[in-house]
């Protein structure tokens, strides 16, 4: 299988170039134009000696040039460093010169003072425009081809992609893949076989999630290398999904677990707009189970879920077509079977040892092709006795509240029933006297009214402990998201000590 992965990129890019690759914010991109500017970075990356395996940094925004520069980078093998594009010039700036690369590919808005004058003696930077007129659509901004870059970051072993993690919970991470590792993983999806070839149009889809982690890299290549035509978000738009939806009617599209309640609040939106449509796939976040039954009812289309993370390279289980098909209704909820040879246990958070069937423990994965070992995650999960998952949220967002341990999911679940809740958050916030206290965040669905926090309270207490009740309830026009659409934790938790430290907490 080596080096299969670079030659279909290259095959892509040498295809028809009047074929329609990207739908973007209501333009036609065609091939020609991702090898206009694959070609270009290309050129100057290998005029200035940096070959295969030689770290590259990449500020990626979810836009054309960016996916023709990522087709370079993986074309040429070389090793992609991702840095984090929704953060300050100044954040960006202290990033890549703590990474000191010979290289560094960005859109030209994050190009200022301060990201040029942190890049190393001799490194290149090299800007990519939003226009997808301009004359120039990549441009040297910083550097010479020929300067001497001998004292920066030295090329990988082999190559590598540093994936970012979806910043839930903080500032996105970086996580190491091998070149090897993605390809791997990326044609097990059988992508040579979803539909058409290059000269045969097939099975179109969406591309939501940003391009710097392992889902927008997933979800992405694999239209690419077919050359099948996709929807390209830089945000997730639900107009734009509709449209694009109705028009190509793909048997199986990918929406963010965020677009499922959205979708739902439309009440403008028809019960047949999903015609045609077999599956809505969903990952990187639970979907609540009301919301999950509401789509099913209303839109005839089944939700397959699936659990990963960019520790795991992609999926660790999934609920597939043929799983839904057998099991149904059986295991509604479940994130499905381990798949390939992934292994997934259930551990006890103190003693890591091995739970049975049935009990909620902390899920522990192995993926085979990273090795023998383990991954440790801090999510909670159940198997049952046919070897399905059930994710039951995460432990470190558990709230110890005066020695009593108090699960955001147990709550959140009787909030998010109520009429009129789009999506709530229950995250807990200091207190000097209890360590901790729950505040409930809640977002309302466009056009109802704000519940009152009596109303909330009054619904909470009849169903679960006393300890269970928040001290506060803060009603945001919206809840913040990362760039992935799923909740921002570490800004909702600051919106939540606020308000404590402000006089709302017990």
């Amino acid at each position: 299988m080596a080096r299969m992965l670079d030659t279909l990129i290259a095959s892509a890019l040498a295809g028809d170039g009047e074929k329609v690759a990207l739908h973007f914010k209501g333009s036609e991109v065609r091939w020609a134009y991702l090898k206009r500017v694959a070609d270009e970075v290309e050129r100057l990356l290998e005029a200035a000696g940096l070959g295969e395996a030689q770290q590259i940094g990449f500020v990626p925004r979810n836009r054309p040039a960016f996916a023709a520069a990522l087709l370079a980078l993986l074309a040429g093998r070389r090793s992609i460093v991702m840095a984090y594009a929704f953060q300050s010039p100044e954040a960006i700036a202290a990033d890549l010169k703590t990474l000191n690369l010979p290289a560094v590919i960005a859109d030209e808005q994050d190009w200022t003072g301060e990201t040029l004058a942190a890049l190393a003696p001799g490194a290149l930077g090299i800007s990519l425009s939003a226009d997808l007129e301009a004359d120039e659509p990549v441009k040297l901004v910083a550097g010479d081809l020929e300067a001497d870059r001998s004292n920066t970051a030295a090329p990988t072993d082999q190559p590598v992609v540093e994936l970012l993690t979806s910043g839930t919970t903080g500032a996105p991470k970086r996580s190491p893949a091998l070149f090897s590792t993605l390809e791997t993983a990326i044609l097990a999806q059988g992508v040579l076989d979803q539909g058409g070839s290059q000269d045969e149009e097939g099975d179109p889809g969406t591309v939501n999630f940003p391009l710097s982690n392992i889902s927008g890299i997933y979800s992405f290549l694999p239209y690419a290398v077919t050359r099948r035509p996709m929807l390209f978000q830089e945000k997730f738009d639900l107009d734009d999904w509709l449209a694009f939806v109705w028009a190509t009617r793909p048997r199986a599209v990918v929406i963010p677990p965020a677009g499922v309640r959205m979708l739902l609040d439309r009440a403008d939106v028809g019960d047949d707009a999903l015609d045609g449509v077999s599956y809505v796939m969903v990952g990187t976040a639970a979907v609540d189970v009301d919301s999950h039954r509401e789509f099913e009812r209303r839109f005839d289309v089944a939700i397959l879920l699936s659990y990963g993370a960019t520790e795991f390279c992609g999926a660790a289980t999934t609920m597939s077509a043929a799983l839904h098909e057998k099991f149904g209704e059986a295991k509604f909820g479940s994130v499905g079977r381990p798949s390939g040879e992934n292994v997934v246990r259930i551990v006890d958070a103190e003693t890591r040892e091995a739970l049975p069937a049935g009990e909620t423990g902390l899920i522990e994965v192995k993926i085979p092709m990273l090795g023998d070992e383990f991954i440790k995650t801090t999510d909670l999960g159940m198997l049952d006795e046919d070897g399905f998952l059930y994710h039951r949220g995460r432990i470190d967002g558990v709230i110890i509240r005066g020695g009593f341990k108090i699960m955001p999911g147990a709550i959140e679940g009787v909030i998010n029933r109520l009429d009129g809740v789009a999506v709530c958050s229950v995250v807990g916030a200091p207190d000097r006297r209890l360590g901790e206290v729950p505040v409930a965040v809640i977002e309302m669905q466009p056009g109802h009214d704000k519940l009152s926090a009596e109303e909330v309270e009054a619904a909470i207490r009849a169903r679960l402990p006393k300890t269970n009740v928040p001290v506060a309830y803060l009603f945001p026009d919206a809840i913040p998201r990362t760039p992935s659409l799923k909740v921002d934790l570490k800004s909702v938790k600051a919106m939540a000590a606020d308000a404590v430290s402000e006089g709302a907490g017990a």
